[in-house]
């Protein structure tokens, strides 16, 4: 029998992964998203415009869909935007996750898509049981969601990831384009070099949470790339890779931006729990390079 699944933001650069993913191996996919035009997403079976956090109507919609997986990709994740929009940051980000975790039944597995921003960036990488302290307003609605789902799912799924790239049209530039197409015009760009952390292949991320799904694992894991590597550092990668000139490229530190959310900056994880799975993929920087550049 196929299984449903049904994925919120499901025409981000996660959510279209999802749906690749989930649709190649059978499933049947059903998405909710905002967008009231949106292009036709080869996998996705049915498509519902729906805002998550109007508890009043994204309740009975989830009942009526009654997936056997929901996964909830949909997150204000304007990290600055979150620090003046805090209401809507809270929204989103925190109490819609505790609506839909409370509309769907106990039957279905519920996946929740978190972030390193739990954590303050002072002496990572953490382990999946690291304490948690976010220093920023997107970080701490992230962990209300993270709340919502331990309270009312004891068998939820929470994913932490970090710095997703992938290339999917319609979307916005990812990390790699930015420095590439920066480059190639021969416009010079600074990058910071005291964020340190995990760079994740979306693509790779929606295969290993079909993975985690199918396994049945609970509780909270971190999923990104193996390697921890800095901003700065993975700017001189991508020139490199593809022969531009990593002169243009020019170190500053966070602080020199002067942006009003606070960034963990010695972050990534320790990928105890991931680690346990021979079937959870984690791969280097130059894996998720050749992968990217077939996508």
């Amino acid at each position: 029998m196929c299984k449903k699944v049904c994925i919120t933001g499901v025409y981000g650069l996660l959510g279209q992964n999802l749906v690749k993913v989930f649709s190649s191996a059978g499933y049947d996919i059903s998405g909710i998203d905002l967008l009231s035009e949106p292009q036709p997403q080869e996998g996705l079976k049915e498509y519902f415009i729906a805002d998550i956090t109007d508890e009043k109507t994204i309740a009975p919609l989830l009942k009526s869909i009654n997936p056997d997986v929901f996964i909830n990709t949909a997150a204000l994740t304007n990290v600055d935007l979150c620090e003046t929009e805090r209401a809507k940051a809270e929204a989103l980000n925190g109490l819609a996750v505790g609506y839909m975790a409370a509309a769907l039944p106990s039957s279905c597995r519920f996946v929740q898509i978190s972030t390193d921003y739990v954590f303050d960036g002072v002496a990572g990488p953490y382990n999946d049981d690291s304490p948690v302290n976010p220093i920023s307003w997107y970080g701490a609605t992230k962990l209300m969601g993270e709340e919502a789902v331990r309270n009312c799912r004891k068998d939820g799924l929470i994913i932490r990831t970090m710095v997703l790239i992938g290339r999917i049209k319609g979307l916005k530039p990812d990390f790699i384009h930015f420095i590439k197409s920066s480059l190639e015009s021969g416009k010079a760009i600074k990058i910071v070099t005291d964020q340190v952390g995990n760079v994740t292949l979306a693509s790779n991320l929606a295969a290993n949470i079909k993975c985690a799904v199918e396994l049945g694992i609970t509780g909270t894991m971190a999923v990104a790339g193996s390697e921890r590597i800095s901003r700065y550092d993975f700017a001189l990668k991508v020139a490199e890779r593809y022969n531009l000139d990593k002169y243009l490229i020019s170190p500053i530190l966070t602080a020199d931006l002067k942006q009003p959310a606070k960034r963990p900056l010695s972050s990534g994880f320790t990928f105890n729990r991931a680690k346990e799975f021979r079937e959870i993929k984690l791969l280097t920087v130059d894996q998720m390079m050749t992968e990217y550049d077939n996508e």
